[in-house]
């Protein structure tokens, strides 16, 4: 499985890698159009992958949106590394004007929870209809 991380922000990038290559992973860092993008390859073990998710939520989520609050004009999209079910990520863009309204609200654990609940939701459809029909079928309401 691959495991690819976004940033917008090169040394935010560069810090991510040196923190996964300080905890044993091997990485790649590539320059691109919409970002840069940190790759671990070889063998990833479970551990290391959840290390690389907490590193990565903190720097992307945490100093990423910082300079975001700050309206730091050089950066002109933000984020969120959304994992599949299939164990593979997608990265949900979100304009910096939105980003920061969201995070005024919900803390960077509540938003990312969300946008899981959503890729769920999505992946596995629940049959549509009303809020109270969805949590009949699902058990959460007397019928």
């Amino acid at each position: 499985m691959d495991y690819e991380y976004l940033f917008f922000d090169r040394g935010l990038a560069e810090r991510f890698a040196q923190g996964c290559e300080n905890e044993g992973a091997a990485t790649e860092v590539e320059v691109q159009q919409d970002g840069v993008v940190v790759r671990l390859t070889g063998t990833v073990s479970d551990a290391l992958a959840e290390m690389a998710e907490a590193l990565y939520d903190e720097l992307f989520f945490g100093e990423q949106a910082e300079m975001v609050e700050a309206e730091d004009e050089s950066v002109a999209m933000t984020g969120m590394q959304i994992q599949l079910k299939d164990g593979s990520y997608t990265t949900v863009l979100i304009p910096p004007e939105i980003m920061n309204r969201l995070l005024s609200v919900f803390s960077v654990d509540e938003l990312n929870r969300f946008m899981h609940d959503v890729a769920r939701a999505i992946e596995d459809p629940n049959g549509g209809g009303t809020v109270c029909q969805v949590m009949r079928r699902e058990g959460y309401l007397d019928s």
